[in-house]
């Protein structure tokens, strides 16, 4: 009776003010995608040492403070795009699926879109035009040859003249 009383006095995981076990506050959710499946990232701050850092809804309860507590590094609290950061659109592999379209539209107008597997980068989903862009050659051949740094070098490029040696098959 006694626990079903408390666990009706205390808060979700997710609500504003929650605390954990390891003294990591549930500040606010941000409404932005979390890495892992269907869950939203939510602002959270280290009562120890004041850092404030993202992650999934799912993992508050456990969650340690990557600045004192050696936990798994946060994940980003603002949309990147929005805040003006030099950095690009983050897609787990659920919603890139399901988005697809979506994502190829935002590759060719704002530019590269990483996917995420299990909160790890994996690959970038980038515009045709940024990829001819970036993989066109830049010069000839003899163009790269002539401004090498090792032009002008003492380097001894004599074939060796040795006949193959013989195998027995």
């Amino acid at each position: 009776m006694q626990s079903a009383q408390r666990t009706a006095r205390s808060k979700a995981t997710t609500e504003i003010g929650f605390k954990n076990r390891n003294a990591q506050v549930v500040v606010r959710p941000t409404g932005l995608p979390g890495t892992d499946h269907n869950q939203r990232v939510y602002e959270l701050e280290c009562q120890k040492c004041g850092h404030k850092y993202g992650a999934n809804g799912s993992d508050i309860s456990g969650r340690k403070c990557p600045n004192c507590q050696d936990g798994a590094p946060g994940l980003p609290t603002e949309d990147r795009q929005s805040s003006g950061a030099q950095s690009f659109a983050s897609w787990t592999v659920a919603n890139a699926k399901a988005r697809l379209s979506e994502m190829l539209d935002k590759a060719r107008a704002e530019g590269p879109q990483i996917i995420t597997r299990n909160g790890k980068q994996t690959a970038v989903v980038v515009g045709i035009e940024e990829w001819e862009r970036r993989t066109k050659r830049k010069g000839s051949l003899a163009e790269f040859l002539y401004n090498s740094p090792l032009r002008g070098a003492d380097i001894d490029l004599e074939r060796i003249r040795e006949e193959p040696r013989d195998i027995e098959l």
